[in-house]
């Protein structure tokens, strides 16, 4: 299986750790092999709900980016959550991750990963974010806030966006501002 997470790999880069592209996958790692054992009538049942939280046309309406469609996980490098969005060309600007409160609270506890049998540092929570379900926090610390993570009664979920951009010019495709209008959106759906 998998597992691209480019918020992930980034924020290891910048603290000098070798990445695995498919080894860094902080929260985007539980719901996935969960999944990985879960039967194929359950994920497309569960594809379905995730769909019904959020669509294409709420990204665009909150990002503003045309040509927002779905992209189904593993299909594309990086499309590894429940909900993939992409622009027309394929870029991918928005993943969606569901799973439950307590892989919240393990991704709020993190502080490394293991790859391989080695440890890394790779601390997730940032700052608390006030207003969104019961309780929020953005990730990660030290570099651009790429992630928001969400738990709303006994589920949670992560909102991450990626990078556009090389060396010095990279950043978040989306906003915090715009992560939390999209995680608002979806949980009150849910």
């Amino acid at each position: 299986m998998r597992t691209d997470v480019v918020f992930s790999a980034s924020h290891a880069a910048r603290r000098g750790v070798v990445v695995l592209s498919a080894a860094c996958v902080a929260l985007a790692a539980a719901p996935l092999l969960a999944a990985a054992q879960r039967s194929m009538p359950q994920r497309a049942a569960e594809s379905r709900d995730a769909a019904a939280l959020l669509t294409p046309a709420d990204v665009a309406k909150i990002t503003g980016l045309g040509g927002i469609h779905l992209v189904p996980r593993g299909s594309a490098a990086g499309a590894g959550g429940d909900l993939n969005f992409a622009q027309q060309d394929g870029t991918l600007v928005l993943m969606v991750n569901i799973g439950t409160a307590e892989q919240y609270r393990h991704a709020r506890a993190q502080k490394e990963i293991t790859v391989g049998g080695k440890s890394y540092p790779m601390p997730l929570f940032n700052a608390d974010v006030p207003g969104i379900g019961d309780e929020a926090f953005n990730a990660p610390p030290g570099g651009p806030l790429t992630a928001l993570y969400v738990r709303k009664g006994d589920r949670g979920l992560s909102f991450t966006t990626y990078y556009a951009g090389t060396g010095p010019d990279m950043k978040p495709i989306l906003t915090q501002a715009e992560l939390g209008q999209l995680a608002r959106l979806a949980i009150s759906r849910m």
